[in-house]
């Protein structure tokens, strides 16, 4: 790289972080600046660049310059708004997305690496409010975290928006992202099978569908190819979840049926512990158990529970770097549809039997 382009990406680079602090409020409207020298030590920036790049703010409207001092102008948030000639991200999820720990690890990797980019707007909405299209601007990229919209819905979003990704789910309507269910299902029976169990239960329950169901069949079809069987218990879907583990744990483990249990929820691994714990039955001494997600406390756990995580980092990166590339391309346009492969955390819940 040649010196005056070297030259031409630090003035830009200081640009940019200048606009980030005014936009993350650490420099507010109206507020003074430190000194070019003060700048030059905080930033890392020569004087003459800092002395270049505060002109050019000044000119821009986002500064003003007030004798020997400068000030962020009180229309600077206007300014950087007008900017943003890219349009907006809409983040959109319910109530139980809104709290969910998987897709907060996303939306906290979007707002860092996209803010100061993009216009970032939240809507947490309760599913079924069909007046939330009005909401959605023409040039807008919709990322929609879960499938909690109904599919009129969804169709509707898609096609008033720019784009739209999903995130967690397949849809026909637009761009998608999720975790390859089935792939994780095949994973958590690899890891029981090659600790020598051959007697092994699931635990979901009837009302569970989609990625708790590919998850089934992908644990289902490993161990049917060693001619074992997976083992399922029918419930009726209106039982609680902490039911529906109770009812597996009397069956398989107290009833000795399994040796290990296969946790398609982790609120389903969670519930066990603790009714494992009520009976005096031991974690791996008595039975082993597997889970899907991998979160905050699962190595915490006594014992630590191995779990298959989900690719949460994966998918904020590569939606990351989808959302410029949609507002570059016609509306509508389809690039993304991809599962990840999840990745397995073995820990100490799983114990290895020494005979089969």
């Amino acid at each position: 790289m040649s010196e005056k382009s070297n030259q031409i990406q630090r003035v830009n680079t200081f640009i940019s972080i200048m606009q980030s602090e005014i936009r993350r409020g650490n420099y507010s409207p109206g507020e003074k600046l430190p000194s070019e020298r003060g700048l030059c030590v905080k930033y890392g920036f020569s004087r003459p660049t800092i002395h270049k790049n505060l002109d050019e703010m000044i000119k821009e409207g986002l500064l003003e310059r007030r004798g020997r001092s400068v000030f962020v102008s009180s229309e600077a948030w206007q300014h950087l708004e007008a900017s943003n000639s890219s349009g907006r991200v809409v983040l959109l999820t319910n109530e139980d997305g809104y709290v969910n720990v998987i897709y907060n690890s996303i939306m906290e990797s979007i707002i860092s690496r996209l803010s100061d980019l993009f216009t970032l707007k939240l809507i947490v909405t309760k599913g079924q409010d069909f007046s939330l299209k009005d909401r959605i601007l023409e040039d807008d990229i919709v990322i929609v975290f879960g499938l909690f919209l109904a599919d009129g819905q969804f169709k509707a979003i898609s096609q008033r928006c720019r784009n739209i990704f999903a995130v967690n789910f397949k849809s026909r309507y637009g761009n998608w992202i999720m975790p390859d269910n089935y792939q994780a299902g095949r994973m958590m029976a690899e890891c029981l099978y090659s600790h020598g169990h051959r007697k092994i239960a699931s635990v979901l329950q009837t009302a569970d569908y989609t990625e708790f169901e590919e998850r089934f069949l992908g644990a289902q079809d490993y161990l049917a190819e060693r001619d074992i069987h997976l083992q399922r218990m029918w419930i009726p879907c209106q039982t609680y979840f902490y039911d529906v583990s109770e009812l597996h744990f009397y069956k398989y483990i107290l009833g000795q049926e399994a040796t290990a249990l296969l946790c398609l929820r982790r609120s389903m691994s969670m519930q066990l512990y603790d009714i494992a714990r009520s009976h005096g039955i031991s974690i791996p001494k008595d039975f082993s158990i597997v889970s899907f997600d991998d979160t905050y406390g699962c190595d915490l756990l006594e014992p630590p529970l191995t779990s298959c995580r989900y690719p949460t980092a994966v998918i904020a990166e590569k939606l990351i770097m989808a959302v410029p590339r949609a507002f570059k391309q016609e509306r509508g346009k389809k690039f993304l549809q991809e599962k990840i492969v999840p990745l397995l955390v073995e820990r100490e819940s799983v114990a290895t039997l020494s005979s089969t």
